[in-house]
C-alpha cells in the first residue's frame, strides 16, 4: 500500500519513439489543416476545440 501511494501521481516519461510519433502526428495534422484552409474547405478563424468537460 505504501508503494501505491508513492507512485500514485507519477507517470512515466514517453520514450523516444513515442515522442517522435507524436511530433509526426502533430505535423501531419498541421499540414492537413493548412491545406484545407488554402483550398477553402475550412474557415481560417474557426476556433479549435479544447478538452473541456
Amino acid at each position: 500500500m505504501l508503494q501505491s501511494r508513492k507512485i500514485r501521481y507519477h507517470s512515466a516519461e514517453p520514450n523516444k519513439n513515442a515522442v517522435r510519433n507524436s511530433a509526426l502526428r502533430r505535423d501531419k495534422i498541421r499540414q492537413k489543416r493548412e491545406y484545407l484552409i488554402k483550398v477553402g474547405k475550412l474557415i481560417e478563424d474557426q476556433g479549435r476545440r479544447g478538452k473541456r468537460r
